[in-house]
């Protein structure tokens, strides 16, 4: 992503999206730890 391109609600968009899927990965990896 090339930052100096976006508007700044798209780089807040961008860095909550990130947010969200490093909670997803340790959601989901929690849950697969927990099924083991």
């Amino acid at each position: 992503v090339n930052y100096s391109e976006l508007k700044p609600d798209q780089i807040i968009s961008t860095q909550q999206f990130s947010l969200d899927r490093t909670f997803i990965d340790d959601y989901l990896k929690s849950t697969s730890e927990s099924t083991d």
